[in-house]
């Protein structure tokens, strides 16, 4: 992992897709870019039902699930993780090919940044098969932590 400069235009971007997610907990955004232009953008979306952001009530709480990485939690959780619909966004797969996904969380209700943030076991893999090269997470408006594809893992 390294620290690395965000540019503005990247965090304005994400920062702007947060204000789409679904969830009420924490707000997720994520930026697909290449040379640092943004070719893939998503959020934390559910794509059925009531929203949580809207009825204000956790699915994930309502049964009493854990909240985590972990597979068996998201049985409870019906929403697409914002690396997902980045990905999704772009025009194709093969466009991310040598890319970076840059990951924004926020905390609510605090506003405030999740800097432990990192994609969930489904997401690294489909992160790796479009061939994304780098994981940004961000942790304030001007840095993040880099995590780079080698030997098989980010790292």
């Amino acid at each position: 992992m390294i620290e690395r400069l965000l540019e503005k235009k990247i965090f304005d971007a994400l920062l702007r897709e947060t204000e789409h997610s679904d969830c009420f907990l924490r707000k997720y955004s994520s930026a697909i870019t290449i040379n640092n232009q943004v070719i893939g953008l998503g959020h934390s979306l559910i794509p059925y039902g009531e929203k949580c952001s809207e009825t204000g009530i956790c699915p994930r709480e309502a049964l009493q699930s854990k909240h985590g990485h972990e597979f068996e939690f998201f049985e409870s959780c019906p929403i697409i993780h914002a690396e997902m619909t980045a990905i999704l966004s772009c025009r194709s797969t093969e466009a991310c090919d040598g890319a970076a996904l840059y990951l924004l969380g926020i905390t609510m209700p605090d506003n405030a940044i999740h800097k432990n943030a990192f994609p969930c076991s489904l997401c690294l893999r489909h992160i790796a098969y479009v061939g994304i090269k780098a994981i940004c997470i961000v942790q304030k408006e001007d840095s993040c932590h880099e995590f780079t594809f080698m030997e098989g893992k980010f790292q």
